[in-house]
């Protein structure tokens, strides 16, 4: 029960960090595409972004996730709380599911693809410790 509720509780955490670094390298791609140069503020607030997604959201969540875990005393308890906290997680993205309107997912779409076509053109060696890190 414990692997099964870690790995609950972890799969979330690395869909959030490849998300987190997949906005970076799209918010770069689109002002490189445009040849607009961001403002200090802007490029500010992007960075922060990145950072509280890739470290503070993790490390708030196993905190919390630690607190709640540690004061069951039962495995249902522990199994039911694991998935509280994984839908806790997941419902972020349920919610952009449907609340966006089908023209802004086609575009962040065709701007995923867009990248990914340009990435794939220049294979860079470094590319899966690029990955690693974002683990």
């Amino acid at each position: 029960v414990l692997v099964f509720v870690v790995l609950l509780i972890l799969m979330p955490l690395t869909e959030d960090w490849d998300e987190a670094a997949l906005e970076k390298r799209l918010l770069r791609h689109r002002t490189r595409a445009r040849g607009l140069e961001l403002p200090f503020w802007v490029r500010c607030l992007g960075w922060v972004h990145v950072r509280m997604r890739m470290f503070s959201l993790p490390f708030c969540l196993l905190s919390a996730t630690c607190a709640l875990l540690f004061n069951d005393e039962t495995c249902t308890e522990f199994l039911l709380d694991g998935l509280a906290i994984t839908f806790a997680t997941f419902i972020d993205n349920l919610l952009a599911q449907v609340l966006l309107p089908v023209e802004q997912r086609e575009e962040v779409s065709e701007a995923i693809e867009a990248l990914i076509a340009e990435e794939s053109g220049n294979a860079d060696p470094h590319r899966f410790l690029m990955w690693l890190f974002n683990r």
